[in-house]
Parts: structure tokens; sequence; C-alpha cells
């Protein structure tokens, strides 16, 4: 693909999120988001919660409107959080969300050029979104430079080989053109490919749930 195709890929995807940022936090996505943002959460804190507790440095990859280092951040004040997006419209909405919160911060950016320096965190998140990055394996590399040695790095995404998640693609084709639905395999192949360690998988509903380990 040339950079003109990644500039339309990405243009899609920001047009599309500034749309639907104003209701992203409403009662209808909040049917799929909540007990997945409860997923998360949960594999995070049962996987690295004692890291946590430590007073750590965590990065939420393509985190929308914030609302999983929101909550995090207030389960472990003494822990720092930081989440970064492409989509200028999700960025203020999570910046209004945690602004009475001293332990986060939300910047904006690109996960296949993250503005962050080497080694800086000791978790990283990426949850629902790996699908919309159109260099997914600039955006991995990425998160692997900016990840300390022996860190934690959870991956979640859509489950490509799963009945639901076909037809669910294929509907979502009419707004969300662009997009790419990953096997286990490949999720796999991506994480060995920049240095991971896969210390556990599962499958929850119809998405991958990985805990890596930067080797």
């Amino acid at each position: 693909m040339t950079v003109a195709d990644k500039t339309t890929f990405e243009r899609k995807n920001r047009n599309l999120f500034t749309w639907c940022s104003g209701f992203y936090d409403g009662s209808i996505f909040r049917i799929y988001f909540e007990p997945f943002y409860k997923r998360v959460i949960g594999m995070i804190t049962k996987e690295a919660g004692i890291i946590l507790l430590e007073g750590v440095a965590m990065l939420d990859v393509a985190c929308g409107t914030g609302e999983v280092v929101r909550r995090l951040a207030v389960t472990f004040p003494k822990s720092q959080f930081t989440g970064v997006d492409l989509t200028p419209a999700m960025v203020l909405r999570a910046r209004h969300k945690i602004k009475n919160l001293s332990n986060v911060t939300i910047a904006e950016g690109n996960a296949a050029a993250l503005p962050f320096r080497d080694k800086m965190f000791d978790i990283v998140l990426i949850s629902d979104a790996l699908h919309h990055i159109f260099e997914e394996e600039r955006a991995i590399a990425e998160i692997a430079r900016v990840l300390k040695s022996g860190g934690s790095f959870f991956l979640v995404d859509v489950a490509g080989e799963t009945a639901l998640l076909r037809f669910f693609g294929w509907i979502a084709k009419r707004t969300e053109s662009a997009h790419r639905y990953y096997v286990q395999k490949e999720m796999e192949q991506l994480l060995q490919n920049h240095g991971f360690s896969i210390k556990m998988y599962v499958r929850y509903g119809y998405n991958h749930f990985f805990h890596a380990q930067k080797i």
C-alpha cells in the first residue's frame, strides 16, 4: 500500500471517531463496552495488579475517551497513566474526563509513531484498536520500543475467525471501511516478530486477549 492509502485509511478512521466521539460513552455503546472494559481491566489487574500497586507507568494506545485509564487511575492512585489517540475529538473528551486526576496524561499521537521516549513504560495496553491501525507492524514495534525490558503488553482485539465477527464485519463495512480483523495466529506472529513472549491467551466473546512480556 502507498502513502496515499495510509493517509486515506487514517482520515476515514479519524472522521469515524470524530463523528461518534460525542456519544461514545453513551448508553448504546455501553451495552458492548461496559462488560468489555471490565474484562480488560480485570485482565490487567489480575496479571499486573501487584506491579501497579508499586507505582509504575502504563500507556493505553488508542485510548479513545480514556475510560480504561480513568478507571485504573482511580484504583491505583500511586501509578502514572498515559493515554494516546489519533483523533483530536477523542483526546478532548478524554482530557475532560480525567481533568481532576493528577496521575493521568492524555496525548494526541499515531500508534505507528508514538510520541514517547524509549523504555518509558512498564505496561502498555492496546484494546479493540489494532484493526484500525494501517501499519500494524510499526505500531507493535513502537510499543516494544517504549516498553521496558520485561514489561507487560496487553493486546486485545476482535477475533477474525468467529462467525459473529465475520457477520459484524460485513455490516460494519458500511461505516467502518478502513479495518482488518486478525485471527489468533496472526496476532501471535505479530507479537513474536517484535520480541514478545506470550504469557497468557484467552478468547472472550469475539475478542482475543493476550498478555505478552517484552523479552
